[in-house]
């Protein structure tokens, strides 16, 4: 496996230039460099974003399952998905010990 490379556009957030300037511009590049850079806050706001990004994916996850069940009235949907939840699991299994992850990893 090779050496890993922060992306291009990443790379100036560790306070690394490397002559892109993205969205915010040289303005905004000298504006972040202008005060210290404190771990302890980027840990925090990675931390939250991290927090929202997933609070509202399960918010959104389980408004669709209710409107599934709503829509399916599925209150006898239990033969029924079991199986197909049994099968999906079964086929991310089988795809750890495929090449094409392998392949997927090595890119």
């Amino acid at each position: 496996m090779g050496r890993r490379r922060i992306p291009r556009r990443l790379r100036y957030v560790g306070g690394h230039d490397s002559g892109y300037h993205g969205a915010i511009g040289h303005a905004g590049r000298a504006a972040l460099c202008d005060r210290p850079a404190s771990p302890g806050l980027a840990v925090a706001l990675f931390a939250a974003g991290y927090l929202a990004v997933w609070t509202g994916f399960s918010v959104a996850a389980t408004l669709a399952q209710d409107l599934v069940h709503a829509a399916l009235a599925a209150d006898d949907m239990g033969p029924v998905v079991r199986p197909l939840a049994g099968a999906i699991l079964l086929v991310g299994g089988a795809y750890q010990f495929t090449p094409l992850k392998r392949v997927c990893l090595a890119h």
